[in-house]
């Protein structure tokens, strides 16, 4: 299965239609994945269409138990979904109670696809964190950038200045530029850093420079 860009619905619908097909009767079999709180449920295979996703559910605590498998444990099979060591979900598969036993090549394949699944949502938090951690550096160098090395290349713009005029007074001529170039530089260098800064500050921030 190909998880890697898509989100939890997507994912659990991709996952039902390469499931789904595999199960000795298709046709009767129901999927049902628990994650993160919520519970996603596959729709009818029917005539060699792919199972839909059938219905999205929010989790309550008070009725997320396993009564399914306690009330026809020969027809179901249950694979937990964990993520750096903790049971974040389960993927369960079923027939109707008066149906064939899930086939041990079936578990197998239940167990793959909760492996997939794990790994596709390791790989989700980490981007999450990564993301993080990025905009954490962002708002750290941002105002930096802003208000620490901006503010000192801008002093240095105002005592080039300063020297200009002091040179100029001193009728120095020849020198007068270079002070100047170097006032114009520093106004330039500033300019381009409170653009800088303003791509990694927040919106807040950007309202106050």
């Amino acid at each position: 299965m190909h998880l890697q860009d898509t989100t939890p619905d997507n994912g659990c619908q991709n996952t039902f239609e390469n499931l789904i097909p595999a199960m000795q009767f298709p046709e009767i079999a129901t999927a049902v994945i628990e994650l993160d709180g919520w519970r996603f449920t596959s729709g009818k295979y029917n005539q060699n269409l792919i199972s839909q996703l059938q219905s999205k559910t929010k989790i309550i605590k008070k009725t997320r138990d396993h009564s399914r498998s306690e009330r026809d444990p020969a027809c179901t099979y249950s694979s937990e979904i964990s993520v750096n060591g903790g049971v974040c979900g389960q993927l369960r598969v079923f027939y109707p109670a008066d149906k064939p036993f899930l086939l041990p090549e079936e578990h197998k394949l239940i167990n793959a696809v909760a492996s997939d699944l794990e790994s596709w949502l390791e790989r989700k938090r980490l981007e999450q964190t990564l993301v993080f951690v990025a905009e954490e550096q962002a708002n750290t160098i941002g105002p930096e950038l802003h208000d620490h090395l901006g503010q000192q290349i801008a002093a240095i713009g105002y005592q080039a200045r300063a020297l200009e005029k002091q040179i100029l007074a001193a009728g120095n001529e020849s020198m007068a530029p270079v002070a100047a170039s170097i006032a114009s530089q520093a106004q330039i260098a500033v300019i381009h850093i409170k653009q800088l800064a303003q791509g990694l500050l927040p919106f807040n921030w950007k309202l106050m420079a």
